[in-house]
């Protein structure tokens, strides 16, 4: 008889344990689902990516006018926009070639260019922007802390970090320009290596002339 009450009670646990880890992994599994939506939701909302830029044109430019981001991406025709894994948006020259197939130094050229489109929304303005925005207005103590590296300059529309990073193992610069615009932020990273790195600052010039930044807080 106690055995019989064992066997059952025995029976009676390990139904019990069952219908809990089922029900943990069934609580698990919706609350991963309702996760996973909700990091996506963020990151759309938090992120700029191709599909956010519509294509046109501006004589003989390609422009990319995003009303989320409030800015429109001029570059000349032999350009194109990518997603690609490196970044949410870059822009590239058709005929960029890489210097190797290293995923780090995949934006690094032997022959072409590549410009690496960063834009950050928040819902208010985070601290990292504040910073950014205060590195700016306060350009004369920047511009004089004799860190050749980083320097506030103005584009014409709006002032902006400057950063310099130089290889000369690789004999090559990356030129980093951020701009804050309230709760958006733009961040430009153009790789100057290989062969045609000079054609690629002068376009990379011809980008920063041309980009069209809006007010973040207009309405669209």
């Amino acid at each position: 008889m106690k055995k019989k009450i064992l066997i059952i009670s025995f029976f009676v646990v390990i139904t019990v344990l069952s219908i809990i880890v089922f029900r943990s992994y069934v609580l698990y599994e919706k609350q991963k689902d309702l996760f996973k939506e909700m990091r996506e939701d963020d990151f759309r909302e938090r992120f700029v990516t191709v599909s956010d830029f519509v294509p046109g044109k501006d004589g003989d430019l390609i422009t990319y006018d995003s009303d989320k981001a409030k800015v429109t991406l001029k570059v000349p025709s032999d350009w194109e926009i990518v997603g690609e894994d490196f970044g949410f948006v870059s822009l590239k020259t058709k005929d960029f070639v890489p210097l190797d197939n290293n995923w780090i130094k995949k934006p690094l050229a032997s022959s072409g260019c590549w410009i690496e489109v960063n834009i950050g929304i928040e819902r208010k303005v985070e601290d990292y922007q504040n910073l950014i925005a205060e590195y700016v207005k306060n350009e004369d103590y920047v511009n004089n802390d004799n860190d050749e590296s980083e320097q506030v300059v103005d584009l014409g529309y709006a002032k902006a970090l400057k950063t310099v990073i130089v290889s000369e193992v690789l004999e090559g610069e990356t030129v980093i320009i951020q701009i804050p615009n309230g709760h958006i932020t733009y961040g430009f990273d153009a790789y100057f290596f290989g062969k045609d790195k000079e054609k690629c600052k002068e376009d990379f010039d011809v980008f920063l002339d041309s980009l069209v930044i809006k007010d973040s807080n207009e309405n669209t």
